[in-house]
């Protein structure tokens, strides 16, 4: 017991680190377009099985909308607009 708590908490401590995919306009790592690649290469995989007949009988639907909210993630974060910075106001009172 012991040694799994040290486990534990040694993974706490130095965290787990995720393979994230690079955003090209940030250079750091994203968890949102990491999760447009893995859905969007889900989906493709899925149809390219549902064609060969591998699969078998696919249900696309839920990796249609994995991918779907994926997108809409990724690109709505770019969409939002931030606030306005605040101007430097000129104190006319200063004494010189």
């Amino acid at each position: 017991m012991r040694r799994l708590r040290a486990f534990v908490e040694r993974m706490n401590r130095l965290g787990v680190p995720l393979p994230t995919v690079r955003d090209p306009k940030t250079g750091a790592g994203s968890v949102s377009l990491t999760m447009v690649v893995v859905s969007f290469f889900v989906a493709v995989m899925g149809l390219i099985g549902k064609i060969s007949k591998f699969l078998g009988d696919v249900d696309m639907s839920q990796t249609l909308w994995l991918l779907t909210i994926s997108c809409s993630l990724y690109f709505g974060r770019k969409l939002s607009v931030k606030p306005p910075e605040p101007k430097a106001r000129k104190n006319k009172n200063v004494e010189k």
